[in-house]
């Protein structure tokens, strides 16, 4: 709607239940920033809290992305973050533990699981049920993620409560096919005490392939293994 709109388009939204478009309308021609994605960046910015000191560029302040409430969640943990002239920077951080309603962020809640997880004091996610739906049942992957990685965790039809420690202790990780999984098990591999062993990481090709050689850049350490 947004772009239709810088183009010209004239369309009338009805509370999202059904839109009105006049036919032989005029495009215009204009340039557009390609906005980065919150969705994804979120795993590094908790990564920079975990102790990476992180700055991701090409995000929009005012972008109508629903996954921008990482920043408010973020901010709500503790997070040393901070909007600076070329982007978000967020550095290590004292999180504390917070309850997070999730209904309409899914797609954040494998590293905001990772972030209370490190957090002082437990961190409830709620109104989580439609993650079930996802790649992988994530209520469920989410869980075995982190009692492999030491991380006392209770699991309900549409909760998860993480009792958080400072530290990982590594082990192996299933990624369940969810590319979400493979990202959050990465980014708590920062904070391990041993070496993490991520199973099925190719299940990143799904929506960032070329996440691992991010991951390296920020000093993430690590090798394909058969």
């Amino acid at each position: 709607l947004e772009v239709l709109k810088n183009s010209g388009i004239e369309i009338v939204n009805n509370n999202y239940e059904s839109f009105e478009i006049k036919g032989n309308q005029k495009f215009k021609a204009g340039n557009y920033f390609s906005q980065g994605d919150y969705s994804q960046v979120a795993f590094f910015l908790v990564a920079g809290a975990l102790g990476c000191d992180v700055t991701c560029t090409g995000l929009r302040e005012n972008s109508l992305q629903g996954d921008k409430k990482i920043l408010d969640i973020l901010n709500k943990f503790g997070t040393n973050i901070s909007i600076e002239k070329n982007g978000i920077r967020v550095r290590k951080s004292n999180l504390k533990g917070i309850e997070i309603d999730a209904s309409e962020i899914p797609d954040l809640v494998p590293v905001l699981s990772v972030a209370g997880a490190i957090a002082d004091g437990e961190t409830l996610i709620y109104n989580a049920g439609r993650l079930k739906l996802k790649e992988s049942d994530r209520l469920f992957s989410i869980k075995e993620m982190l009692i492999h990685l030491g991380v006392e965790v209770i699991m309900g039809e549409d909760f998860i409560k993480i009792n958080g420690k400072k530290r990982f202790l590594g082990g192996e990780i299933d990624s369940f096919n969810d590319h979400r999984i493979v990202m959050s098990g990465a980014v708590a591999t920062l904070n391990s005490d041993d070496e993490v062993v991520i199973k099925g990481c190719n299940a990143i090709n799904k929506s960032y392939p070329e996440f691992f050689n991010d991951y390296f850049r920020i000093g993430g350490k690590g090798e394909y293994i058969e």
